[in-house]
Parts: C-alpha cells; sequence; structure tokens
C-alpha cells in the first residue's frame, strides 16, 4: 500500500503494538482491546481494517 508495508495483527489481545509507523495499512482480525497510535495512513483508502 504505497510502498510501505501492511501489517495484520489476528487474535491479538490487551496489546499496543510498537515500530508500525511505517505501516500503509493494518488489519486488525479477531482482536480485542488493541491499541494503535501514531500512524499516518491518510494516502490508503482504508488505513486501519477492523
Amino acid at each position: 500500500m504505497n510502498n510501505k508495508p501492511v501489517y495484520y495483527l489476528i487474535n491479538k489481545t490487551n496489546i499496543s503494538p510498537q515500530n508500525l509507523e511505517d505501516a500503509g495499512q493494518i488489519f486488525l482480525i479477531n482482536c480485542t482491546n488493541i491499541l494503535v497510535k501514531d500512524i499516518d495512513v491518510s494516502n490508503s483508502s482504508y488505513g486501519i481494517n477492523i
């Protein structure tokens, strides 16, 4: 996505993932209580997918 990595978080609970600031897109699949911050996905159609 825009030459940036795509991250998939699957079946995660109660985490605040680090080192995602270079993300082009993030997928949260079957996740609970996830804190994602300091991300710029402004040039993506769907920056964070829940």
